[in-house]
């Protein structure tokens, strides 16, 4: 008969393997264990996740983990998107977390400010997708007039400082935000 502390030590082996498979190159394997982390998953394994799916290579694995990420609604995921978001580490995949923002319909509403910063700061496919959230978030949730008005301000200024592209960007995004004002 196993102990209690035996018992939570294979428990934790077997959840360590299930995030072993993950940025490997078998699929069946791959499969198994988001199929596993999406009965048994928990907010902690959140970073893991991403952690593999920012070393995943294979494009369909990728893929996979893409939509699970996005299919995650336990409370406070957003925030550890946040910081998947601000880590350096993953920048070759920010664009893709961004994408994972408004595409898993969590409320990001308190985080409006990164995306603003990140439209203005980061490049172009990144602001996209950060272009996509802000406007989600001012069409989806009830913002208040001056939070509203303060972005806007922000975008104005910085204005000047962005490339071409952005900037025609930024003129749409000011636009359907000052539609907002009503």
């Amino acid at each position: 008969m196993e102990s209690k502390n035996q018992k939570g030590n294979m428990k934790n082996n077997i959840r360590d393997g299930i995030f072993e498979s993950l940025p490997g190159k078998d699929l069946k394997k791959a499969r198994s264990a988001i199929n596993r982390i999406r009965k048994e998953g928990k907010l902690e394994d959140i970073p893991e996740i991403i952690n593999a799916f920012r070393m995943q290579e294979q494009e369909i694995i990728h893929k996979e983990i893409y939509r699970l990420l996005c299919d995650i609604q336990l409370e406070g995921s957003a925030f550890l998107l946040i910081e998947a978001i601000m880590d350096p580490q993953n920048e070759k995949i920010l664009h893709e977390l961004l994408s994972i923002c408004w595409e898993s319909k969590q409320d990001f509403t308190e985080y409006l400010n990164t995306f603003v910063s990140i439209f203005l700061k980061s490049d172009y496919r990144a602001s996209l997708e950060a272009f996509t959230i802000i406007e989600k978030i001012f069409l989806d949730y009830d913002i208040p007039k001056n939070k509203l008005q303060t972005t806007i301000e922000v975008i104005k200024t910085s204005y000047p400082d962005l490339i071409q592209d952005k900037k025609e960007l930024a003129h749409i995004l000011l636009d359907a935000l000052n539609n907002q004002k009503g």
